[in-house]
């Protein structure tokens, strides 16, 4: 459903699925403008959306909003999501998709993927 809302009708079809993938990423990059305090917080926030999903994703930032965490910076909503584990946080109001099983991995992801852009950054400028 994702490839062909973003495009891609034959996932089979590399043009055609990076394509897709690059429409999807503009889109969530998109929905962070907003928050993200400068560039650098966007890409953040667009790769932890990719991962984690932007429905998930927002569950995290009005969980942080909750919480009175400035939220324009990736590295402040990243240390509640592991609150976002207990099942006490699916009852809070703002927690529409119930807890995060996978926070951890977005975190991870997101760490990796900027670590990669910075070693590869140097390579091709």
């Amino acid at each position: 459903d994702t490839a062909r809302h973003f495009g891609c009708d034959n996932t089979l079809d590399p043009e055609e699925n990076i394509r897709a993938g690059v429409n999807m990423l503009l889109a969530v990059r998109e929905r962070y403008k907003r928050i993200a305090a400068n560039p650098e917080e966007l890409t953040k926030y667009t790769i932890a959306g990719y991962n984690a999903g932007t429905g998930r994703l927002k569950d995290c930032i009005d969980y942080a909003r909750h919480l009175g965490v400035d939220v324009s910076r990736w590295d402040n909503v990243s240390a509640v999501i592991p609150h976002m584990q207990n099942d006490s946080i699916a009852a809070l109001d703002p927690i529409k998709h119930g807890t995060f099983a996978g926070g951890l991995e977005t975190m991870s992801y997101v760490r990796k993927v900027r670590a990669f852009h910075e070693r590869y950054r140097h390579i091709s400028p």
